[in-house]
C-alpha cells in the first residue's frame, strides 16, 4: 500500500501541478520574433540567421540541449528569357502566365498536351503520366496536391487564375532533391482571362470541377515552353531543442512539438516591405519555447523525453517539415504523438479548438483529456473544404506515420481571427501589437503542454 501511494504522489506533479505557461514571455517572444529588425525571417537571409540563433538561445535558457539540423535549399529564379505557347499563341509572362522549374534545370524545353483536374486532388481512373495538369483552387494545400501529380507522372502542374495571377515571390524556395528522384518539370499558372482567349471553355469547366462524379477533362492543344532559370545553392536550419525522459526504458520515446520559424522576408516594393508574420507565425515559436521551458522545470521529469523542432521553409511548401520527416534526428517510430503550432490568434479564451490530423485510437484520447482538464471544447474542422489538414507543418510527419496533429483555436466571435484572413494574413501588416490580449495564446500553450504530458507519462 506504502508503495503504490508513494507511486501516485509521483505521478501527481506531471498531471495535476499548475503548468507555468507565462503570458508576458510570450509576448517578448513574439515582440522580437516579428520585429523589422528580422526582416521578415526569410530562410537564408540575414533576418533568418538572427531568427535561428534566437531560437537557439531561448530554448538553451529554457532548459534544453540545442542543435541546428542543415536543410538543404535551393532558390529557382525564372529568367525573362522564358516563353511559353499554347495553341500557337504566345503568351505574355507574369501576365497571362507565371512557371517556376521544379525539375532545379537551369534550362527546360517542355512540350506535353494539357488535362484540366478540377481541384487537383482525384484523378479517378484518369491517367495523368506525361501531361500538364490544369487545376483551380480549393480542397487542399498546394503542396499535398504537387506531391499527387509528381507520383502519377505529370509534366507539370497549372493553376487557373479568376482574376490576376496569384502572388509570388521572385524567387522559389525548394529542397534541394536527388537528381534521381522524380519531380514536376514546373509548376504555374494561367489567368482565366488568357484561358479565355485561347479558346478554353472555362465556365464549363469550373462547372465540372464541383460535380460529384468529375473525372479530368483533356484541353485541346499543346503547350511549349522555354523555361529558363538562375539556381542559387544555400541552406538554412530546423532548430531542435530535446530534453531526455526520466525513464531509461522508454528513452528512446517522445513528444515531437513544432511551429515553422520563417515567413515571406521583404516585399519587393512598397513603403512598409517587411513581412513580419506576427501571429504567422512568432506565436507559434513563442508557444514552443515557453512549453519547452515549462517542460524542463518539471521535477520529477515526465518518464518520456520531448524534442521540440522550430522548422524552416514552411511558406515555401513545408519544406523543413519534409526534411525531418526524411531525416529525423530521433526515430518517428519513437515518436507518441506530434503537436504542431502555427497562427496562434490572440483574444480571450477560446470557445473550443480543433486538431488537424487523421483520427488516431491512441492520440485521440489524449485530446479529449486535455480538452476536459482545460475547459476547452475539442471540435471538428469547421471549413474542411479549405483543406487545412495539408497546409501545416504535421502533415510530412502524418504522412510518414506519425499521430500528429495542427492545434487551432476557435473564436466563434471571430473578432480577431476572422479580420486577421481577411485583412492581414501574409500581408506586411501583420505586425505585434503591445494591446493584444495573450489569454488564448497562454491557454493554447497549456493545451499543447497538456497534451503531450499526459502522452508522456502513461505506460
Amino acid at each position: 500500500m506504502l508503495r503504490t501511494f508513494v507511486l501516485l504522489l509521483a505521478a501527481i506533479p506531471l498531471v495535476g501541478q499548475p503548468l507555468a505557461i507565462d503570458s508576458s514571455r510570450l509576448r517578448a517572444h513574439i515582440r522580437f520574433l516579428s520585429s523589422d529588425l528580422l526582416e521578415g525571417r526569410a530562410p537564408g537571409t540575414r533576418g533568418g540567421d538572427l531568427t535561428e540563433q534566437y531560437l537557439s538561445s531561448a530554448f538553451e535558457a529554457a532548459g534544453t540541449k540545442v542543435q541546428l539540423q542543415k536543410v538543404p535549399l535551393l532558390g529557382v529564379r525564372t529568367d525573362p528569357g522564358s516563353s511559353v505557347i499554347i495553341s500557337g499563341t504566345e503568351l505574355v509572362w507574369n501576365t497571362d502566365f507565371v512557371a517556376s522549374s521544379r525539375s532545379q534545370k537551369a534550362l527546360s524545353l517542355i512540350q506535353a498536351d494539357l488535362l484540366f483536374v478540377g481541384y487537383g486532388n482525384n484523378y479517378g481512373n484518369v491517367d495523368p503520366k506525361g501531361k500538364i495538369v490544369v487545376m483551380i483552387n480549393g480542397q487542399g494545400g498546394t503542396t499535398a496536391k504537387r506531391e499527387l501529380a509528381t507520383r502519377l507522372g505529370a509534366v507539370g502542374t497549372l493553376l487557373l487564375s479568376k482574376t490576376s495571377l496569384p502572388r509570388s515571390a521572385a524567387e522559389s524556395i525548394q529542397l534541394k532533391r536527388d537528381p534521381a528522384s522524380s519531380s514536376l518539370d514546373f509548376t504555374g499558372a494561367i489567368t482565366e482571362a488568357a484561358a479565355l482567349r485561347l479558346g478554353w471553355p472555362v465556365a464549363d469547366l469550373l462547372a465540372k470541377a464541383t460535380a460529384t462524379d468529375f473525372t479530368p477533362v483533356p484541353i485541346a492543344g499543346t503547350l511549349q515552353m522555354i523555361l529558363q532559370s538562375t539556381i542559387r545553392n544555400f541552406s538554412a536550419h530546423n532548430v531542435v531543442a530535446t530534453i531526455p525522459g526520466s525513464d531509461p526504458a522508454t528513452s528512446s520515446e517522445h513528444i515531437l512539438y513544432s511551429a515553422h520559424w520563417d515567413h515571406l522576408g521583404l516585399a519587393a516594393n512598397g513603403e512598409d516591405r517587411i513581412f513580419n508574420g506576427a501571429v504567422d507565425n512568432a506565436t507559434g515559436c513563442a508557444a514552443l519555447i515557453e512549453i519547452a521551458r515549462a517542460w524542463a522545470a518539471l521535477e520529477p521529469r515526465p518518464k518520456r523525453g520531448a524534442v521540440f523542432v522550430a522548422t524552416t521553409g514552411e511558406e515555401s511548401g513545408l519544406l523543413g517539415a519534409t526534411y525531418y520527416a526524411a531525416n529525423p534526428l530521433q526515430p518517428l517510430n519513437q515518436i507518441r504523438i506530434g503537436l504542431n503550432l502555427d497562427g496562434l490568434a490572440p483574444g480571450p479564451k477560446p470557445s473550443g479548438f480543433f486538431a488537424l490530423g487523421t483520427e488516431n485510437k491512441n492520440a485521440q484520447p489524449l485530446l479529449e483529456e486535455a480538452a476536459r482538464r482545460l475547459g476547452i471544447p475539442l471540435r471538428p474542422d469547421p471549413k474542411p473544404e479549405l483543406g487545412y489538414i495539408t497546409r501545416a507543418d504535421h502533415f510530412p510527419l502524418m504522412n510518414a506515420g506519425v499521430p500528429a496533429y495542427s492545434l487551432m483555436p476557435l473564436d466563434e466571435s471571430g473578432q480577431f481571427a476572422s479580420a486577421y484572413m481577411n485583412s492581414r494574413y501574409h500581408r506586411v501588416n501583420d505586425e505585434y501589437s503591445p494591446t493584444w490580449d495573450m489569454t488564448s495564446n497562454e491557454a493554447m500553450s497549456r493545451l499543447a503542454l497538456t497534451i503531450g504530458l499526459n502522452a508522456a507519462s502513461r505506460p
